[in-house]
């Protein structure tokens, strides 16, 4: 939960919100097999749904250049919510939208690109980022310092990277300004994640930092993996998804968002 507000119900909300239907295409249809081709050689769709007497029942395959039988397990109904669109093709490319008892639009995993999809994984690492600060926030025991001693001791302890002087200075600006801050909320997302890390670890034993560890894994590495998927999204970069491959890394990345979460609110048998 952050602040009042439980993270889960923020996604549920997503979901409920946009849905696959906003981020489809609508279908270009031929009249049979031969138009079909036409349409891929002149447009370089690799499918495309043929239209019988009004039905779409079936669409062209450039693939395997034949005709198939469109069946449930290609279809997804137009409520499908924007994160499970995302699970689905990780495990196919395309699906026709079912609204009602017509398909009128089909979805690609490169219309995943749309905005509305970085709005929902902006959203969930903004709420991790969130849960980072106040755990933070919450374990500094003095807080007239606003995190500085905390953070010092913390990175002289573990020789982890965490610039406290740049934030500081950052911190002494909005200062200036009256701004209501502290020192957490002047980090970068990778000393975010270094500062989770390092306080959960400090509070296990050998046993638990390796379940820790396998639950999360938040080395080095992985950390600047991350930070660089981070900043694609909230640097609006046109296109974060370039393969299909790449729809798992996000899955992964919102797991590892939600998993932090879940620490940060004693969900897990480690936790202390």
């Amino acid at each position: 939960m952050i602040g009042s507000i439980p993270v889960d119900y923020v996604i549920f909300k997503l979901n409920e919100i946009f849905n696959v239907k906003d981020i489809s295409s609508v279908l270009v249809t031929a009249e049979n097999l031969d138009d079909a081709r036409k349409i891929h050689s002149s447009r370089d769709f690799d499918r495309v749904p043929i239209n019988k007497d009004g039905k779409i029942e079936s669409f062209y395959d450039s693939h395997s250049d034949s005709e198939i039988q469109i069946k449930p397990e290609y279809t997804l109904s137009e409520s499908t919510g924007i994160f499970e669109t995302l699970s689905y093709l990780s495990k196919r490319d395309f699906f026709f939208i079912l609204i009602g008892n017509d398909i009128p639009r089909m979805i690609h995993y490169s219309d995943l690109n749309n905005p509305l999809v970085s709005i929902g994984i902006y959203t969930q690492i903004a709420y991790c980022e969130i849960a980072v600060r106040n755990f933070a926030r919450s374990k500094n025991p003095n807080k007239l310092d606003f995190g500085e001693k905390f953070l010092n001791d913390l990175k002289n302890s573990t020789g982890v990277s965490i610039k406290v002087d740049r934030a500081k200075g950052q911190f002494q600006n909005k200062m200036s300004l009256q701004t209501q801050t502290d020192l957490f909320d002047e980090l970068y997302f990778d000393e975010e994640l270094i500062l989770f890390r390092e306080i959960v670890k400090s509070n296990l034993d050998a046993s638990e930092r390796g379940e820790f560890e396998n639950f999360i894994n938040l080395e080095d590495a992985k950390i600047r993996s991350l930070t660089d998927m981070r900043n694609e999204v909230m640097h609006s970069k046109p296109e974060i998804i370039k393969k299909q491959s790449k729809i798992n890394e996000w899955l992964k990345f919102l797991q590892d968002c939600q998993n932090i979460i879940n620490v940060i609110g004693g969900k897990t048998e480690f936790h202390r």
